[in-house]
């Protein structure tokens, strides 16, 4: 069996909770562009903190702290941070209750198969042994969706909602990081 024809079977389970797999793979993303916010967000009030303390340093007339900035720039990083978490949260949760009523379906639909295999098959080997590979291949399935899939998710995201705000805010910058992840990569195999 090749890896598509696998994915294929795969996604045919997968299939009947595609809402709550795209609802959280969408609030995965969600969570990862609030992560990749923060560090815009919190630069907005160090950028207003260092520009205030340099003009109150020289002496500017009326110089201060620009308290009322900084604080809005707080509560919007609170807000960024209260929406990361519950994005987090509740993509694990989607993707939990698609992936666990898909491996349901797996072990009714393989419980359906075993009662309908012959009895000379049974003869001939042991039932353990076939129920334990079914329960190990069902469960390493089960990982493998819950685990790594919005981890890969993940990963992908953050790379390139990183590389956007790299080259929105510093082009020469965003380049060096562009040419520093195939680098990165092949030093590292």
């Amino acid at each position: 069996t090749t890896p598509s024809s696998i994915f294929g079977l795969l996604w045919s389970y997968l299939q009947a909770y595609r809402f709550p797999l795209y609802l959280a793979i969408f609030l995965k993303i969600v969570s990862v562009i609030m992560s990749v916010l923060e560090p815009v967000v919190i630069g907005l009030a160090i950028t207003e903190l260092t520009k205030n303390t340099l003009a109150i340093m020289k002496g500017v007339e009326g110089a201060h702290i620009n308290v009322y900035y900084v604080g809005w720039v707080l509560v919007v990083y609170l807000l960024r941070g209260l929406i990361y978490e519950l994005a987090a949260y509740y993509s694990n949760y989607f993707m939990t209750n698609a992936v666990q009523k898909t491996v349901q379906d797996m072990r009714n639909d393989l419980s359906h198969k075993i009662n309908h295999i012959p009895v000379s098959y049974f003869d001939r080997h042991q039932f353990g042994d076939l129920l334990g590979r079914f329960t190990s291949d069902v469960e390493t399935v089960s990982n493998a969706l819950q685990q790594s899939f919005l981890q890969i998710v993940n990963a992908i995201f953050t790379l390139l909602f990183v590389i956007s705000m790299v080259l929105y805010l510093n082009i020469q910058l965003g380049l060096v990081v562009i040419l520093s992840i195939p680098i990165t990569y092949f030093s590292a195999r």
